[in-house]
């Protein structure tokens, strides 16, 4: 299996993921971009995370694969 967070303990990784899935799904009925808003992340910053991690950015969180919620938390944690 391929580690997507190269330098990042487990409970950070832990951590950062469950961060982002609940950011994902705090406003009910939106995109996840909208959800991503409340990391502090700039609409500029959120296009290229969903980008990295092949995530359509009018996807809404329900649609978003395990996977894809952990590729787009390694891009976030790497970039900030």
């Amino acid at each position: 299996s391929q580690r997507i967070f190269t330098n990042t303990s487990a409970v950070e990784v832990r951590r950062i993921f469950i961060k982002v899935v609940k950011a994902g799904f705090q406003r009910r009925r939106k995109t996840l971009s909208n959800g991503l808003k409340s990391l502090g992340l700039t609409r500029e910053e959120t296009h290229e995370a969903l980008c990295a991690a092949g995530i359509d950015e009018r996807a809404r969180p329900e649609v978003v694969t395990f996977e894809q919620f952990a590729a787009l938390a390694a891009h976030i944690d790497a970039n900030q």
